[in-house]
């Protein structure tokens, strides 16, 4: 019989990370979004009527997730968990998860997100 050593459980809150588009203020309509034009309000076509503009770059935010599922993988000598996760109060395209992607703590999770974004460390 083998025994798995999970470190989150059934309906468990904990925090995980995910990448986002770095998103910068509309440097023509300055997040008005509409311009003046011969004394005519109009749509700003820079940042089509959104005030922000998304960038190339990207970074990790943490994001609280709640786990729904454990997924279990026994080979001979690997024993892998998953967890399947559904977001807590907002839309994030997130739902495998490894056990080093997920933390007990914000704290834990926004250092994560430091060093992935400084570089210090890979994203998986």
């Amino acid at each position: 019989m083998k025994i798995i050593d999970n470190k989150f459980e059934i309906g468990e809150e904990c925090y995980t990370y995910a990448r986002k588009n770095v998103e910068i203020d509309c440097p023509v309509c300055k997040c008005t979004k509409k311009i003046i034009y011969n004394g005519y309000e109009i749509p700003c076509k820079q940042c089509n009527s959104f005030g922000k503009i998304s960038t190339k770059q990207t970074v990790v935010t943490p994001h609280k997730v709640r786990v729904r599922r454990i997924v279990a993988s026994i080979w001979e000598d690997v024993t892998t968990v998953k967890y399947k996760v559904d977001s807590v109060g907002e839309y994030l395209n997130i739902r495998n998860r490894s056990e080093s992607t997920l933390f007990k703590t914000l704290e834990e999770c926004e250092q994560k997100c430091k060093e992935i974004n400084q570089g210090k460390v890979g994203e998986f």
